[in-house]
């Protein structure tokens, strides 16, 4: 039997049937396994639901500083959400709490986690999808490079847990990543499209419309500056989004009390937005700095500083490489409004991580130009990606797995 060659193996795996079945396959899987160990640390206190379920869940529920407001939500909707930073996230959400309140009914169990886990899967694999064609069709990488690629991007440690807690983020993250995507693959992004796009992306959080436009200044100039499109795609949504907050106003301090003056941030930024957004600690795993975690946490190992420096070198190498596309000058209009948010001006500065899906996926995109340009630098990435994958997943799980504090 003749034994096939190299360039005879790279043809067939590079096969169209085989490519459109496995990568996404391979995303599915992983989004599956993550899913089902959260879903399965909580799953008694929701399949026998009762007034004290909610209180031992909440004593339990220590997951940085992300908030599980969906489910509750979900369970017995109200305006849970703070409406000056959410102006349509409960009413989005409505539905899940029309179809929980079916299963209750049918079941006799609060089937929240599965619902709210389907919507974070099909987000979270929606925001994988897009990742990937944005870096074939838009970046020019190949087919398999964008799946490494889309997996590097998945094996970031916050964006885990971001594709599993019920909090807003992964659906922030795939609504930036369409916004990306309409508009790096068309010529043209019409402005009842580039309405509702705002309307949606500012409606889960408010800061984040300021992405849509950025992405239609960009791409389309002075077009986007036309007084009509204003109105119709910007002025108009926000009346709509104000006169939203202002019907279901509710005073919150959380924006005060998340804001302090006394921390470095070149740590901040070594850390927390560059460190801890993409590799766990080791200690505080999944802290709260509301909780006894402290805000600078540093890593044990020196390798994991390394570490941090490669996909930083690769990144900054991407951002030069592809300085000259529309594409790379969204990316760095994205980098800069969150670093100016957070850090320049200190919102949320003490847990910056939480951040992290609304601006890491200029990454893997920006890293994509420079593999694009040298081939090579796909191995020290895939070196990357397996390393964060090991280590993130192994202490995701460990902490995921630990017995409940009843």
């Amino acid at each position: 039997m003749p034994v096939p060659n190299i360039s005879d193996l790279k043809s067939r795996l590079s096969g169209t049937k085989l490519d459109h079945w496995l990568s996404p396959a391979l995303i599915a899987l992983l989004l599956l396994v993550l899913h089902y160990f959260f879903i399965a640390r909580f799953l008694d206190q929701f399949m026998h639901y009762d007034d004290s379920s909610w209180h031992v869940f909440m004593a339990n529920f220590h997951m940085a500083g992300f908030d599980p407001l969906t489910y509750h939500v979900v369970t017995d909707w109200h305006m849970g959400y703070d409406i000056l930073r959410h102006p349509l996230l409960a009413w989005l959400v409505w539905p899940l709490y029309a179809i929980n309140s079916l299963l209750w009914q049918l079941t006799g169990a609060n089937c929240v986690q599965f619902v709210c886990g389907a919507l974070l899967f099909g987000c979270g694999y929606g925001s994988a999808l897009l990742m990937r064609s944005i870096l074939v069709r838009a970046v020019g990488t190949g087919r398999w490079t964008a799946t490494l690629l889309t997996v590097f991007f998945l094996s970031f440690a916050y964006i885990m847990v971001s594709l599993i807690v019920p909090d807003h983020f992964c659906l922030s993250l795939f609504l930036l990543l369409l916004v990306i995507h309409q508009h790096a693959t068309r010529s043209t992004v019409s402005t009842a499209t580039q309405c509702l796009l705002y309307t949606l992306t500012a409606g889960v959080t408010l800061t984040n419309g300021v992405v849509v436009f950025l992405a239609d200044i960009i791409f389309h100039g002075r077009d986007a500056l036309r007084p009509r499109r204003l109105l119709a795609a910007y002025v108009l949504p926000t009346i709509f989004l104000l006169s939203s907050v202002l019907i279901f106003q509710r005073q919150t301090d959380s924006t005060t009390k998340w804001i302090k003056d006394n921390i470095t941030k070149t740590e901040i930024v070594v850390e927390n937005m560059l460190g801890e957004s993409i590799q766990f600690h080791r200690k505080h795993i999944l802290g709260d700095v509301l909780w006894h975690r402290p805000v600078i946490v540093r890593y044990l190992w020196w390798g994991s500083y390394a570490i941090e420096a490669a996909y930083a070198v690769i990144f900054v190498l991407g951002m030069w490489y592809g300085r000259r596309e529309r594409l790379l000058w969204l990316l760095a209009a994205i980098l800069t409004f969150n670093a100016t948010l957070h850090i320049l001006l200190g919102f949320a500065i003490d847990e910056v991580q939480i951040m992290t899906a609304h601006w890491a996926f200029v990454i893997p995109i920006a890293t994509g130009y420079a593999v694009r340009r040298h081939k090579w630098l796909a191995l020290p990435v895939l070196v990357i990606t397996l390393y964060l994958l090991a280590s993130n997943f192994y202490l995701l799980h460990r902490y995921l797995t630990w017995p409940l504090a009843k």
